[in-house]
């Protein structure tokens, strides 16, 4: 299959999941949760067989669908790729008949996720070829002679249990009861040890992505039209602390005369090229407050240092700006950027930038750095309006 086939076929997809949206979520459909993908390794043996009579390993892919009767019956006709043949001892070849299954099974319950089935199952040959053991090349003139039947008719048993209420493990066996090849006149016996799970696992999964990305992308949208962007500024009473403890006083005065500059400094920065949305500050330490809910008393400022009491602010929509490791020494090898948070201290991931390192710190940086955020910001932003304007009629 093309890399660009791939691509369609999953463009194909997102598009009839994004659409499913608006009537509801897929994975809550009765079709997709009674239909299974099941998928393991497979053994088969050419019975009566006098030279290909050892195992033949190969993979087995198939989907089913569950037709509940009651609690305890439920029948499952299915379509399956399977692989029979066999392999010799005293040959270096293997022989290889590729089928398109049609299992139909019974399936009892008998007691808590444990299930047996019967049931029959005919098949349509697709290929046969033999090969060299370890390479997967077809040889060009088969070595015997085989007349392979096209079709085949096998009967099933299977063993299956429950790992969860959306996937199982199971033993599936058949047995040819029809002869599969004209000559030599041989049955296939063939067992399936596979695992099975309903196709709701990954379309809930792809919908769940879906669902995040765009819960993202309206809260970016909202924080641009009636929210504000809130940056953390660490106040370093801790580095304070603790070069006081170790009598290192000049190192302590030293970073708590540099800390309030550095701030001043940042918050030039925003007043100066942030117009993305409006900007507070905040004391970091105020940040796990923030993240209980508990926003009484938390005073933040704005450009102009004027305080405000965030409670004034709780109906507004916000994201917190942590801007990385600003207080680093120069020239330091590992020097983390900015990324955004939300209000319960989560990673805010695309649409909202981050940065990964950052250079030396000082005001011409800073004023850099912001003016960068907010082109990027408003670059999303115009995609993203882009992307949800509706299109004018032809």
């Amino acid at each position: 299959m093309s890399r660009q086939h791939i691509t369609k076929s999953s463009i194909v997809i997102c598009i009839l999941l994004v659409a499913a949206h608006s009537y509801g979520q897929l994975v809550n459909s009765v079709f997709l949760n009674n239909s299974y993908i099941c998928f393991g390794g497979a053994l088969s043996t050419m019975k009566a067989d006098p030279i290909y009579d050892l195992d033949l390993s190969s993979l087995s892919f198939g989907v089913f669908y569950r037709l509940r009767a009651n609690k305890k019956w439920h029948l499952e006709p299915g379509i399956a790729l399977g692989t029979r043949g066999g392999r010799s001892f005293t040959e270096n070849t293997y022989q290889t008949f590729g089928y398109l299954d049609f299992p139909v099974l019974a399936n009892m319950r008998l007691g808590q996720g444990f299930h047996v089935a019967l049931g029959i199952q005919p098949s349509i040959l697709l290929n046969h070829a033999a090969r060299i053991q370890g390479v997967r090349t077809p040889l060009e003139v088969n070595p015997f002679t085989y007349a392979p039947n096209p079709y085949d008719l096998s009967a099933l048993a299977q063993v299956q249990v429950s790992l969860s209420p959306r996937t199982s493990l199971s033993l599936l066996s058949g047995y040819s009861l029809v002869t599969s090849t004209a000559y030599p006149s041989l049955h296939f016996l063939h067992h399936r040890l596979q695992i099975s799970f309903s196709l709701a696992q990954p379309v809930g999964a792809i919908e769940k992505v879906i669902t995040a990305q765009k819960r993202r992308n309206d809260f970016f949208l909202d924080l641009a039209d009636h929210g504000y962007v809130l940056v953390a500024l660490d106040p370093r009473d801790q580095a304070v602390e603790y070069f006081m403890e170790a009598r290192d006083t000049a190192t302590a005065q030293r970073i708590a005369r540099e800390t309030p500059l550095v701030h001043n400094a940042l918050i030039m920065a925003f007043k100066a090229h942030f117009s993305f949305c409006t900007t507070y500050f905040i004391d970091e330490n105020d940040l796990y407050r923030v993240f209980s809910g508990n926003l009484d008393g938390i005073k933040v400022l704005d450009n102009n240092g004027n305080e405000q009491m965030m409670s004034e602010l709780a109906d507004k929509p916000f994201a917190i700006f942590m801007p990385g490791d600003i207080f680093a020494i120069p020239n330091t090898v590992s020097r983390s950027g900015y990324h955004f948070i939300d209000h319960k201290g989560n990673n805010l991931y695309d649409p909202f930038p981050t940065q990964g390192n950052i250079s030396i710190i000082g005001r011409d940086e800073f004023h850099r750095m912001v003016k960068s955020l907010n082109s990027r910001l408003g670059q999303t932003e115009n995609n993203l309006r882009e992307r949800t304007k509706p299109r004018k009629e032809q």
